[in-house]
């Protein structure tokens, strides 16, 4: 419940201030490639370095599982706004 409150407190303040905010879900952003979208493959490793990187096989990019999370959860926040944006656009004419 926590979550919840702090999330609906954020994008009603946000809101107030004139910021596009609104919920987005971080399920699954670490297992795919921010570049090409690709599945990116787990790590066999036991070291915590090996299980934290990931590499895509198809472009060759590699980062943190964390970084690569954060890079999908605002390239699908950028998605979503314009998605919105261009829906009222039309609206309007």
């Amino acid at each position: 419940w926590f979550h919840r409150r702090t999330m609906r407190y954020l994008v009603n303040n946000a809101g107030w201030e004139g910021i596009a905010a609104f919920p987005i879900s971080a399920w699954g952003t670490s297992s795919r490639c921010p570049r090409c979208n690709a599945k990116l493959p787990n790590s066999n490793s036991k070291s915590h370095r090996d299980w934290q990187t990931r590499r895509c096989k198809t472009c060759g990019f590699t980062d943190d599982r964390d970084h690569i999370a954060c890079t999908n959860i605002a390239n699908k926040f950028i998605r979503k706004l314009l998605k919105l944006r261009l829906r009222h656009i039309l609206q309007m004419a």
